[in-house]
């Protein structure tokens, strides 16, 4: 019988604000050793570099969005950016609540990714990392 092909794995971008890194760290080594392929921008901004052309790629290359929902992430003009260019690139969103984020600091566009975590905050879930129809 011959050997089966390998099947893609699934792609995720990781959106978070830079002062929840910790969190996106532990994310994407939880990601990795579930055979997901995370997509997450680790590298510095160097002066004269077109860094957002960098990440409307990996966002354009991902089967899904996971947005580290926090009130830095929803303060944050990048991260907002790059939820509004997955938006209108279609992709499926993954809210995953970092920390809680108040109505006060809640933004129209992130409202729905909050609502949606806190209707799936404590249902577990198992997936196929082997699946990105899944997402």
């Amino acid at each position: 019988m011959a050997a089966e092909a390998e099947q893609p794995k699934a792609r995720i971008f990781i959106s978070y604000s830079r002062k929840d890194m910790a969190f996106a760290d532990r994310l994407e080594t939880a990601l990795k050793a579930r055979g997901f392929e995370p997509l997450i921008d680790r590298t510095e901004i160097y002066a004269f570099e077109d860094w957002w052309k960098r990440i409307e790629a990996l966002i354009a290359r991902a089967d899904t969005v996971v947005f580290v929902l926090s009130p830095d992430a929803i303060a944050s003009e990048v991260a907002q950016k790059e939820v509004a260019h997955a938006a209108s690139l279609n992709k499926r969103f993954a809210p995953i609540v970092c920390r809680r984020a108040d109505d006060r600091t809640r933004s129209r566009s992130c409202s729905r990714q909050q609502d949606d975590a806190d209707r799936h905050e404590h249902r577990p879930r198992t997936i196929s990392a082997n699946d990105p129809k899944w997402m």
